[in-house]
């Protein structure tokens, strides 16, 4: 007979806790700051890559372990949230859910209650995110922007300046994309106009050879809501441009399917009506609002199949008119005037998104009508060198357009430093007081740890309003060498790893499927 030892069971799961922590933690950590180890991993092909990017060496890390693996799933899913909301901060939020987690766990050996170690927690971080808040600053140059991108992208000179002119061009509302090159260069793009995430629908439109793409000027469009079938339907268009003159057309529908797209190509092919065809997918039965987006942007209206639009007699009424069209397999750029229903829709989008702030879909028709879209074809010498790359610049472009819209604190571990030296100390325990003060010098130790330092003598110099500088190997105003980061980043990670630890801490029992 098995005796069932609730000791050895106990001590089981905590030691898989501590080793799920320390597996995810410490190969994440120890890429902080510019002195900081790249780690290898092999991908899914087998290719063996070193990177120092925190999302995706937290990404890789799967433990066979039950126990370690579940742990490690609830600090990544923290993690990469973090990075969804902020853009950056994943090796942060590790880091600080491993303090918590290690420290709590201390408490609740030495008798703490869980649920009331999770209140005092919670409450304890609402204040030292109030001064985190505190510390806060807008961006006020173009300068400070290039600081935050420098830091982002681990200093590279030509990353941060491009990343830049990347953000400015797109504006606050615009999209920036990421793309890769086929060559060692990287170039920023800018799009104006509005950007239809389909591009044409089959090759057989494109006009301008050794390009691969379609382009039209001062060209008629038709948008409808219409999955277009029937040749009637495809004949009954052409004829409108036939009868007022023209011979170029573009559509704009839901879908095109049966036999009209052999219609339209037979056409095009022979050179009797020049078409381009071009599917907006995002549009559904009940929502047309992109169609109606577009059509607005065009100056007319969507001919809607709903209402019996699209007959036999399309007119040429009926269609609006960019000035240019550019179209290849995988988007499609309208450039047309300015009108007064334009305006408005903007102007209403923009409302909706106050009331709204996070609704992405609002985000992106407004960005379409208004900014058009910039993208950064990334450049290099392998296709490994590329994806690390694209890795630095996304990171990059996310952390600085944070920054941009929210504001920014100090770096270098100051910020959680200063904000846990403003606390109201009396309003806690001594227990919590000395698991935060360890949560919020944290980030200094481990700068101290990566840069060959000593702690204590980093400590004394931060207690003097210094930082430590990896840059330049020495203790200065890290706000005047523009060490900052991103306000949103700072609350996000801690914020993240605040809830990772009272989710863990605040389990007494860990479920996991085991499959044999």
């Amino acid at each position: 007979m098995t005796q069932y030892s609730k000791t050895n069971h106990y001590n089981s799961v905590r030691d898989g806790i501590l080793n799920g922590i320390k597996q995810i933690s410490e190969p994440v950590k120890s890429t902080l700051t510019p002195k900081g180890s790249n780690i290898l991993y092999k991908d899914s092909v087998g290719r063996f890559i070193a990177t120092n990017d925190g999302v995706t060496i937290t990404e890789q890390i799967q433990p066979e372990n039950e126990i370690e693996n579940t742990i490690v799933q609830i600090i990544k899913q923290a993690a990469l949230q973090t990075n969804a909301i902020a853009g950056d901060g994943t090796s942060t939020s590790v880091m600080l859910s491993e303090t918590l987690l290690l420290e709590g766990l201390k408490l609740i050996e030495d008798g703490y209650n869980p649920i009331r170690l999770s209140n005092d927690i919670q409450s304890c971080a609402n204040d030292i995110l109030k001064n985190i808040e505190l510390l806060k600053k807008n961006i006020d140059t173009e300068e400070q922007l290039h600081y935050v991108a420098s830091v982002s992208s681990s200093n590279n000179k030509e990353i941060t300046d491009n990343v830049v002119k990347a953000i400015l061009s797109a504006g606050d509302d615009g999209i920036v994309m990421m793309d890769t090159s086929n060559t060692n260069d990287t170039e920023v793009i800018s799009e104006s106009g509005y950007r239809l995430d389909d591009g044409m629908f089959s090759s057989a439109f494109v006009n301008v050879k050794g390009k691969g793409i379609a382009q039209y000027n001062d060209v008629k469009v038709l948008v409808t809501d219409k999955r277009i079938y029937y040749p009637q339907e495809a004949l009954a268009i052409m004829n409108a441009i036939v009868k007022a003159g023209l011979n170029e057309v573009v559509v704009i529908a839901r879908d095109f399917i049966g036999q009209a797209p052999n219609v339209f190509i037979t056409n095009h092919v022979n050179n009797k009506i020049k078409v381009l065809l071009v599917k907006e997918s995002t549009a559904t039965d009940k929502n047309i609002d992109t169609l109606e987006d577009i059509a607005t942007y065009l100056g007319t209206q969507v001919v809607s199949d709903k209402k019996g639009q699209l007959t036999f007699d399309v007119k040429i009424e009926d269609f609006g008119t960019a000035d240019v069209i550019i179209s290849d397999g995988q988007k499609t750029i309208i450039k047309a005037q300015e009108n007064e229903k334009s305006i408005d829709r903007i102007n209403e989008l923009k409302e909706l998104l106050k009331e709204d702030k996070d609704n992405e879909l609002l985000k992106k028709r407004l960005s379409r009508m208004t900014s058009g879209t910039t993208i950064v074809k990334v450049g290099g010498g392998t296709p490994i060198e590329v994806r690390e790359k694209m890795f630095k610049y996304e990171d990059a472009v996310n952390a600085t357009r944070s920054a941009k819209k929210d504001g920014y604190v100090v770096g270098g571990g100051l910020t959680l430093y200063k904000a846990f030296a403003m606390l109201d100390t009396s309003m806690y325990n001594k227990d919590i007081v000395s698991l935060f003060e360890k949560v919020c010098t944290t980030p200094l130790k481990q700068i101290a740890i990566n840069c060959d330092l000593r702690y204590k003598t980093l400590l004394s110099k931060v207690g003097e309003g210094l930082g430590y500088n990896a840059n330049t190997e020495q203790y200065s105003d890290l706000e005047q060498d523009g060490i900052i980061e991103p306000y949103i980043v700072a609350t996000t990670s801690f914020n993240s790893a605040v809830s990772v630890a009272r989710t863990i801490l605040s389990s007494k029992f860990i479920i996991t499927n085991y499959v044999k």
